[in-house]
């Protein structure tokens, strides 16, 4: 049950208890009988007046027999307030009359048929066989008159009714909600990336505002994913075009530094540079897939532990640079994932890379492998110290071209690509890759593959998990 359906439900079932209660009020206050609307009756009384009006119109309607039998099957909590006196000044039920209404007894007959003392209220009243009593209230306090006589005679009333409008009410709280449930799951597919996201074939039996909301929804996804699709393909397109006049110029710079003899080297070198970072930009942006549907078979299997040694061992390079030490801690020996060629490698590459590049001189890096998941999958965690990265863009880091300002300054290169074709690549895998900074600084990344099993792997679970940040 969502909170949009429980609010739904009980607001509008409280509206209809609020009417039902409303209704059980006006008609215990007020005198209504099918000519009311030709007298003065029609208006506000007290519990005292009404009961006496209704014991006055009730009791003339019966004859003296079928009178005593109606008596004696009414509840005690109704027959205490009423009591109807014979000739003989006995009650019909052989109760002692109270003192307060004795002398009223006495007062009433041919010569005074009606007599009030205080609420009390009594009438001569005719039968039907011609028999004459006298009808008399017996009432101390007014609110237990109406709590006695009318609300209580009227709870099986008010209890189906309010049975009823819970039905009611379930059930148009269910469909409205369920509506927008719908479109709520679905702008949440879309804002995750899946623009494949359709919602108006679950609306197509449906002819109101909903339906038509789906279908603007559905056509509005449309666009943009074209717009998406055109736009990478756009991209795409001018990067494989740039290609060509790139590999010109490489070659006509390679006939210059044979002709320069020395006198140019400088600026040739500064264009040689710029030619190769505008290579790199043009090699990454082609890595990126075009829909978010692309996939392949993985036919290889790999090591991950070798794979992450082979890694460190040509980073070791930069990180003596920078006075870095890598430590490697793995729990296990031989850890397999299903892959394709060696796909995976340029994953941990970029990830390690980014470590060595942004984590402060004299640092360490921590690279851990580890089995989670009930040994089900593997889990390599790399982690810096260095500044990190704001906590509101830990997920934007995997977007194409995406750059904490930060963080990742220009003057410390890369172009936005690696993390955005790393955390593809692992989707691809049925992964996830999550990151996190470390309590005591730097940026924690953690990449979890499924391990090669004789069955078919299984996805990993998407839902956020969490993981320890810190140091092996």
């Amino acid at each position: 049950m969502t909170k949009l359906y429980l609010k739904i439900f009980l607001y509008f079932w409280a509206l209809c208890g609020l009417i039902l209660f409303s209704g059980l009020v006006y008609d215990s206050t007020h005198n209504r009988t099918p000519l009311s609307i030709f007298s003065s009756e029609k208006k506000t009384v007290s519990p005292a007046m009404k009961l006496s009006d209704d014991l006055l119109s009730t009791v003339a309607a019966h004859d003296m027999e079928s009178l005593c039998i109606a008596m004696r099957m009414s509840p005690d909590r109704v027959t205490q307030h009423i009591f109807l006196i014979d000739e003989n000044n006995e009650d019909l039920l052989a109760r002692p009359i109270p003192q307060s209404l004795v002398p009223m007894v006495s007062m009433l007959g041919e010569d005074m048929r009606t007599a009030q003392m205080g609420l009390n209220v009594g009438r001569m009243v005719t039968l039907t066989d011609g028999t004459q009593l006298k009808a008399i209230t017996h009432i101390q306090d007014e609110s237990s008159v109406f709590f006695k006589v009318y609300f209580l005679n009227a709870v099986p009333w008010f209890i189906s009714g309010l049975l009823l409008s819970a039905i009611a009410c379930y059930l148009f709280a269910r469909k409205l909600s369920s509506d927008v449930s719908k479109l709520k799951k679905a702008t949440r597919s879309i804002a995750s990336g899946n623009l494949s996201t359709r919602i108006s074939p679950q609306f197509r039996s449906r002819n109101n505002e909903f339906s038509d909301l789906a279908r603007d929804f559905d056509h509005m996804v449309e666009r943009l994913e074209i717009a998406m699709l055109q736009q990478k393909r756009l991209i795409k397109d001018v990067s494989h075009e740039l290609r060509s006049p790139l590999a010109r110029l490489q070659v006509a710079l390679e006939l210059a530094f044979q002709r320069s003899k020395g006198t140019v080297d400088k600026e040739l070198t500064n264009i040689k540079n710029a030619t190769e970072s505008l290579e790199e930009i043009i090699t990454q942006i082609l890595s990126m897939p075009v829909t978010e549907r692309d996939t392949f078979e993985m036919s290889d299997t790999i090591d991950l532990g070798g794979l992450l040694t082979d890694l460190v061992s040509n980073c070791q390079t930069d990180a003596n640079n920078k006075s870095v030490q890598i430590v490697q801690k793995y729990c296990c020996e031989e850890i397999l994932v299903q892959t394709r060629s060696n796909i995976l490698t340029s994953v941990f590459e970029n990830i390690l890379r980014n470590a060595v590049r942004y984590t402060y001189e004299g640092s360490k890096i921590f690279v851990k492998l580890e089995c989670v998941h009930n040994g089900k999958c593997a889990a390599v965690t790399i982690t810096d110290q260095g500044p990190g990265v704001p906590d509101g863009d830990l997920e934007k880091i995997f977007q194409p071209f995406y750059r904490s300002d930060s963080a990742r300054s220009r003057d410390k290169g890369g172009y936005g690509l690696g993390l955005a074709i790393a955390e593809r690549t692992v989707r691809l895998h049925r992964g996830q890759i999550i990151a996190a900074n470390a309590s005591d600084g730097g940026l924690s990344v953690q990449v979890i593959l499924p391990m090669t099993q004789i069955e078919e792997p299984e996805d990993i679970p998407q839902e956020s998990p969490t993981f320890v940040v810190g140091h092996a």
